[in-house]
């Protein structure tokens, strides 16, 4: 018989697929659309990167109140909200205006917040203490196959995207797009509530309050090393799509090279969901005193770095470029450090899951809210200078980035971990799983006649 737990996650990840075909579709030819629409309507200014900016900084941004949304919403509810929001930006390019689209993209940004901080304070709840592996591993496999699916779909159904895109076609690409996000909303209705409760938290707590929460874990010692990793996180997932872009700039890999960016993010679905995987087989371990998953990210990440280093060329990041890389290599590699860098941000993603859930037991929607600002941040703030400096420049930042992350992550294991653990879980906020009426009746979801 299948564990509820898993069930949960399953379903949860089965709603987050449906949600994202949609967005991962529109973030892939927004740009194509909106300059399709200036052709057609020369008095509208679009810019499909404008856009995206717009969504990363309300999301940002909205990460401070999602806590405590979610403190009187609950996790299931806030997801609902929040996937309305991204309804409502999708229904906006109907509109082929300049203001509705610009705002609907702040409204999904802060829908987003909702969305992300939702899911992980679910899936810290639906876990036992310290052992959010599980449950991010079989999400995170669940939630990447969107990125494998959404590609697909852009590869066959809208094979001709990136030439024009007329009227019509944008009309049959919004309505693709709503039926996705229509069918994740009543799929979120049906989301049984997690394992653990906290009541009485949901009924003390404000807004206000949740805001000086994240506040407070922010400035905390042990969350203070882990910028640099949270920073690592959202700078690699501007990587992945600068590496799609660079792969369809670089001429000299095929005489129709804008086709290998929906094929490199296929290939980088592959990669995160082998993350997912992994997270599941090793997550939680300790080998020689180092976590695996964050030392496989290291390694993944590195070795991606390096072939496309010598792969493409430095100006591929930009524009489309004649120019050769300093070593070409045969084809077949390039596909490698693409599903290198989609395991190496499944490695990351789902260590920084299962370290934050450990860490903040009861207070992870703060956590993670906290998690996502800085990475939300980070994602903006690198697509701002990935149009001004080349891609050799943006690999070094990279290394860097990811070599500074590793050292202080396991610093914080090794050193601050053991002590801040105790303070972040209390023994009496544990679940009492000796008495054994309770806990089958908190498993069962019935809270009225559980025993006080």
């Amino acid at each position: 018989m299948f564990d509820n737990r898993l069930l949960k996650d399953v379903y949860l990840g089965l709603c987050f697929v449906m949600v994202f075909n949609s967005f991962n579709i529109l973030s892939s030819v927004q740009k194509t659309m909106t300059a399709s629409i200036e052709k057609d309507n020369p008095s509208v200014h679009l810019d499909g990167y404008i856009s995206l900016g717009i969504v990363y900084t309300a999301l940002s941004f909205g990460m401070w109140l999602s806590p405590g949304i979610i403190a009187k919403t609950g996790p299931k509810y806030a997801m609902i909200i929040g996937t309305s929001f991204y309804f409502l930006y999708m229904f906006s390019f109907f509109t082929e205006q300049s203001l509705w689209i610009y705002l609907g993209a702040g409204i999904c940004g802060f829908g987003g917040s909702l969305l992300w901080t939702g899911q992980a304070n679910y899936i810290v709840l639906n876990s036992e203490i310290g052992k959010v592996y599980s449950g991010i591993g079989v999400f995170w496999i669940l939630y990447q196959s969107s990125h494998f699916f959404g590609n697909m779909i852009i590869y066959f159904q809208f094979n001709d995207i990136h030439r024009s895109v007329d009227r019509s076609m944008r009309t049959r690409i919004v309505f693709t797009l709503l039926g996705f996000v229509v069918v994740a909303i009543l799929m979120m209705l049906g989301i049984r509530p997690p394992l653990r409760h906290n009541d009485q938290q949901k009924i003390a707590r404000s807004p206000g309050n949740e805001i000086l929460k994240a506040s407070k874990i922010l400035i905390t010692p042990q969350m203070l090393m882990l910028i640099a990793t949270m920073i690592t996180t959202g700078i690699h997932l501007t990587f992945m799509s600068i590496l799609s872009a660079s792969m369809s700039f670089s001429k000299y890999l095929s005489d129709n090279s804008k086709e290998l960016a929906p094929l490199c993010g296929i290939v980088q679905g592959f990669g995160e969901i082998s993350g997912g995987i992994l997270s599941i087989v090793v997550g939680g371990r300790k080998i020689c005193k180092l976590r695996p998953m964050i030392s496989l990210a290291l390694i993944c990440n590195l070795i991606s770095y390096t072939i496309t280093f010598l792969a493409l060329p430095n100006n591929a990041a930009r524009f489309y470029t004649d120019d050769l890389p300093i070593m070409p290599l045969p084809s077949w590699l390039l596909v490698i450090g693409a599903v290198l860098s989609g395991t190496g941000d499944a490695c990351l993603h789902t260590e920084m899951y299962d370290n934050l859930g450990a860490m903040y037991p009861n207070d992870s929607a703060s956590a993670f809210a906290v998690f996502k600002f800085i990475r939300s941040i980070a994602t903006g703030g690198s697509f701002y200078y990935g149009k001004y400096l080349g891609l050799y420049a943006q690999l070094v930042i990279l290394v860097v980035l990811n070599v500074l992350s590793w050292i202080l992550y396991h610093y914080v294991q090794w050193f601050m971990f053991a002590s801040s653990s105790a303070i972040a879980n209390p023994p009496e906020q544990v679940i009492d799983t000796s008495n054994s009426n309770k806990a089958k009746c908190e498993m069962e979801m019935d809270r009225k006649t559980c025993p006080e």
